[in-house]
């Protein structure tokens, strides 16, 4: 690695195989080892410098694929380097062969180039930047610009295994088996150890071979999955237009039955909230509706990766806490509490997610429609309870649509 980018993978000792876990638990277990408070040395300060640096680049997805790329184009990029064994001159010394050379040095982690190969090139890092790019659009539903993707990946480096295994999920989805098991058969010839895509074909054989069959459900008919086949599509706009129609529904019966105002304390949080049960209830089954559907048309990554995947200290670094945890306590307080509470935290991490600013800004959309319909139905006081407290109630439950919505559209089948 150059002077001015180190390797941060040698900075945790890691490889660079490893996981966001390993990732998370070897950058805890190094902060506290250099924590000053802790290492009195006097390169300890230089040291957590330099592991926070490495945390901060390889424990967010989008950056560590970045950085890895630009690792790849460097290397590529840097000449071959003369023997160590060579003489003046770059020839080599007497009694040696002239034609025997040094096997290149690897990175940790990376597979060793077949015999015969070159080392990876500008043309494969684009490559594996398309199918980072490909791997984002397959999980929001978005296969079609997933399926253009990996062409084009492939188009500059026709043996990633990636690229071929996304582009045989796309197929399947779409219930083009055959085309799914040829690229499947592709990434397996790429890539032989990998046995979750070996799985795939196995799995997908073993249906064609078995033909169709006529069973009932009491004889343990297995259904097909929800979110698996052609027919994927046309399930999620079903189930949208049917939550969108209860949705109707149930504010047309909220207009006729809004009831009148009152004070509720929930449990131990410290908050109340100016709302009658009805509008509570209103509130709670329109914010979750809201969520799923936003889950499969809004461009939302998961709800784990994005809220129970990053975790902060509270209390000293042994009492770790999900973010989502933190949001949605800070919004049952008060819901401005918990957008201010984000805003300043992404902009102090420098880690924005546009999947959870669509959800606070889709809660700010609710409240102005239910500010809307009270100003038709009910007096002003009701106005101010309900800007002033149906966030607190909305943004929970939309997050709760936006966790059930992920349950449905990232199912995978049996």
């Amino acid at each position: 690695m150059s002077a001015q980018q180190p390797n941060y993978y040698e900075v945790l000792g890691l490889p660079a195989t490893a996981s966001a876990d390993e990732i998370k638990r070897r950058y805890r277990e190094l902060a506290r080892r250099y924590h000053p408070d802790v290492n009195k040395s006097p390169d300890a300060a230089v040291k957590i410098k330099q592991i926070n640096e490495a945390h901060h680049i390889l424990g967010d997805p989008d950056r560590r694929a970045t950085y890895d790329a630009e690792r790849l184009l460097r290397r590529s990029a840097t000449p071959p380097r003369p023997s160590p064994r060579a003489g003046a001159g770059g020839r080599p010394p007497s009694g040696s062969s002239g034609n025997r050379q040094q096997p290149p040095e690897r990175e940790p982690g990376s597979r060793r180039q077949p015999a015969g190969g070159s080392a990876r090139g500008p043309q494969n890092v684009a490559a594996d930047r398309l199918v980072h790019e490909a791997k984002l659009e397959y999980l929001n539903h978005r296969y079609r610009e997933a399926g253009e993707l990996c062409k084009q990946a492939l188009k500059l480096d026709g043996r990633n295994a990636t690229a071929h295994e996304i582009l045989g999920d796309v197929y399947q989805r779409r219930g083009q088996r055959e085309a799914a098991a040829t690229a499947y058969s592709y990434a397996i010839q790429f890539n032989p150890r990998n046995y979750i895509v070996q799985a795939k074909l196995d799995r997908m054989l073993r249906r064609r071979s078995a033909g169709p069959t006529i069973t009932t459900p009491s004889a343990g008919m297995q259904w097909p999955s929800f979110s698996e086949g052609p027919t994927r599509e046309v399930n999620l706009a079903s189930l949208t237009a049917i939550l969108g129609f209860i949705a109707v529904i149930i504010m047309l019966y909220f207009m006729e039955h809004h009831g009148t105002t009152a004070s509720y304390t929930l449990g131990f949080v410290p908050m109340v909230i100016d709302l009658s049960p009805p509008v509570l209830i209103t509130l709670a089954i329109e914010g979750t509706i809201a969520g799923i559907i936003l889950s499969f048309y809004g461009g939302m990554r998961r709800f784990s990766d994005e809220l129970l995947g990053r975790t902060f200290s509270v209390a000293g670094p042994r009492v770790p806490v999900m973010l989502g945890i933190i949001l949605i306590f800070l919004a049952l307080i008060w819901f401005p509490v918990s957008l201010v509470f984000y805003i300043i935290l992404s902009f102090r991490h420098d880690r924005f997610s546009p999947s959870v600013a669509r959800a606070y800004g889709l809660v700010c959309i609710m409240t102005g429609v239910f500010i809307l319909i009270y100003h038709f139905i009910t007096s002003g006081d009701d106005i101010v309870a309900i800007a002033s407290f149906s966030g607190n109630v909305l943004f929970p439950f939309v997050l709760l649509g936006w966790a059930a919505g992920d349950a449905l559209r990232l199912k995978q089948g049996p």
